[in-house]
């Protein structure tokens, strides 16, 4: 029994996490809304960027209202093991905030 749990130790998992958005649904509006802003814009920016990327990488302008909102709709899974599961979830999430 004991070799066995040793070698289910030595496996690795990967868990994606995706709490941003409930950081974003409980701060107060304003500054929830604007959290949720900043996480929007990562939705525009390029998926496998050659270098460093931020927020501020994208214009406000670049960002509307309704994008917001629908990034605040959404409630994707908070924890995902299963690589494949998340390039879908993650393509889904970026096609409903940007309404493609």
């Amino acid at each position: 029994m004991l070799r066995r749990m040793i070698r289910i130790c030595h496996l690795f998992f990967t868990v994606n996490l995706n709490a941003s958005r409930n950081l974003a649904r409980s701060l107060p509006k304003d500054k929830g809304l604007a959290e949720a802003r900043r996480s929007v814009k990562f939705f525009l920016l390029p998926q496998d960027p050659m270098g460093g990327i931020a927020d501020s990488m994208v214009p406000d302008h670049m960002v509307s209202d309704g994008m917001v909102n629908r990034y605040l709709e959404i409630s994707p899974p908070l924890a995902s093991v299963i690589p494949e599961f998340q390039v879908v979830i993650d393509e889904e999430e970026r096609i409903k905030v940007q309404k493609q």
